[in-house]
């Protein structure tokens, strides 16, 4: 699903659920005992899932972030950024960071009205932002997630763009301006990096789910992710199918 359909699908549910009149409250917590004071027939359990943090040096410094919090816009990146992790969320984020900078359409205009630069300068001009952006993966297969229609489209973009892609190569240490990895070809290298993104993918968040269960013994359902790490299209079915059964 492309980002422009999620958004979509955002604005679908949010007018559907007005509609419904479904309550929907924001910025509020919910605990165990929540669930015991409100009086629910069933309580559904859709917390999503949390980034994976990998037993690796130096995952505790501040230049280490999370991808979802780079494409949310509240995550800090520098001019050198090592993604780790060639999954889709990897992929996507390397593009989005690499695009920084990058010429915009009015621009090119402009450069190329006035000739200021050869077709050939511009053309790369137009795919380079101000980051250099490496992804590296530790098996032989980049965006292996990625269904097969899209899976080409998205690493023609990396390389349009000139994002680095280093597969079968392994995560080993992370410096405070540098990473230390081991290659595909055996041997331990260092990448510069004045940021690292975590995309090495995510696990279920459900540590609410045995607190409820045992205040309202068979009335809590975890569903989507907070069950099992998916996509969105999964996380849907399992909403709908766990509706259905109510």
């Amino acid at each position: 699903m492309r980002r422009t359909e999620f958004l979509e699908l955002f604005r679908y549910y949010a007018a559907a659920m007005a509609k419904a009149g479904v309550d929907v409250r924001l910025g509020k917590g919910f605990t165990a005992d929540h669930a015991r004071k409100g009086g629910y027939d069933a309580v559904f359990l859709a917390t999503g899932a949390e980034s994976l943090v990998p037993d690796i040096p130096g995952m505790d410094a501040p230049h280490v972030v999370q991808a979802w919090d780079v494409l949310k816009g509240t995550a800090r990146t520098g001019r050198n950024v090592v993604v780790v992790g060639g999954g889709a969320v990897g992929l996507e984020t390397g593009i989005y960071l690499a695009k920084k900078g990058a010429l915009t359409p009015q621009q090119l205009y402009f450069l190329m009205l006035h000739d200021a630069e050869s077709p050939e300068t511009l053309k790369e001009l137009m795919g380079r932002g101000a980051k250099k952006v490496t992804v590296i993966e530790m098996t032989p297969e980049l965006g292996r997630d990625i269904g097969r229609s899209t899976r080409w489209t998205v690493l023609k973009k990396t390389k349009l763009y000139g994002v680095t892609l280093l597969n079968n190569t392994k995560l080993l240490e992370v410096r405070p301006d540098r990473v230390v990895v081991r290659d595909k070809a055996d041997e331990i290298v260092e990448i510069p990096a004045d940021t690292v993104v975590m995309a090495v993918g995510a696990r279920p968040a459900n540590r609410l789910y045995r607190e409820i269960e045992a205040m309202l013994p068979g009335r809590v359902r975890v569903i989507g992710d907070a069950e099992s790490a998916s996509n969105a299209a999964g996380a849907v079915e399992a909403g709908f199918r766990a509706a259905m059964e109510l």
